[in-house]
């Protein structure tokens, strides 16, 4: 597999991981900033960060 596949894959894995892996531990902790839970709060910084990743991933 070349350097170009690997790199494609890892830009579309990356938004996965950013949602899926800290979403339990975020949940659980129970803290909240502005009366907003923090889980939230991370959901809508991925929104970005996901947009990004899928323009790297096309870009490779």
């Amino acid at each position: 597999m070349g350097h170009v596949a690997v790199m494609t894959r890892f830009w579309l894995v990356l938004p996965f991981a950013l949602v899926l892996l800290p979403m339990p531990f975020l949940e659980r902790c129970g803290l909240s900033w502005l009366h907003l839970p923090v889980a939230l709060l991370w959901l809508f910084a991925c929104i970005p960060l996901t947009s990004f990743c899928l323009w790297r991933a096309s870009r490779s």
